[in-house]
């Protein structure tokens, strides 16, 4: 194998490990989806007190584009309130990737980024910032613990905001991050 062979495959891996890489040859785009609508109150400092609300749709068709990335479709529509009921931000998102897993509850978790179409208040880019490392995606994830006779409530994240590698990165990684047990809403996973 050849330098520039090798450091192809480098730069492959490290594209893959970003989340943005086209699945190869052996590796087919699975069927997943994630639908719902999410509602519930933030008790993180960041956002204690809000009534945080979202639906979403975020399909992987189980077919690859012709750059080789795994199809993906759906949206995101959120509504941020304050607690005094004000609506402090009302957003629309254009999913780009999803990822699922099975989760400790006996259900399963997605991570979900979406390219922010609009937002109102509108989200600027801090002058001097590189356009790589400005706010342009929000990512979710959110939590399907069945139908409710399990007693265990569906679970979401507030919306929050990332690059577009962020983003991507998002679904890759699946971190674990704070989430909130529903007062309103469901989520279905299907993977």
């Amino acid at each position: 194998m050849t330098f520039g062979e090798v450091a192809l495959r480098v730069l492959a891996a490290s594209v893959f490990l970003l989340g943005a890489a086209p699945p190869s040859a052996a590796q087919e785009c699975e069927r997943k989806s994630a639908t719902g609508h999410v509602e519930f109150i933030g008790s993180m400092p960041v956002n204690l007190g809000r009534h945080i609300e979202y639906s979403f749709s975020a399909v992987q068709t189980g077919a690859a584009g012709e750059d080789g990335e795994c199809v993906v479709t759906g949206e995101i529509e959120e509504r941020l309130y304050g607690p005094d009921g004000v609506l402090l931000r009302h957003s629309h998102g254009t999913v780009v990737c999803v990822s699922t897993q099975p989760n400790d509850s006996g259900g399963t978790t997605a991570w979900i980024g979406a390219k922010i179409d609009r937002t109102e208040p509108g989200v600027e880019c801090t002058p001097g910032t590189p356009p790589e490392q400005c706010i342009t995606h929000g990512v979710i994830d959110v939590e399907d613990n069945g139908e409710g006779g399990n007693g265990v409530t569906d679970e979401g994240s507030a919306v929050t905001g990332r690059t577009e590698a962020g983003a991507y990165a998002h679904c890759a990684t699946r971190p674990e991050r704070p989430r909130g047990m529903l007062v309103r809403g469901n989520v279905q996973i299907r993977p």
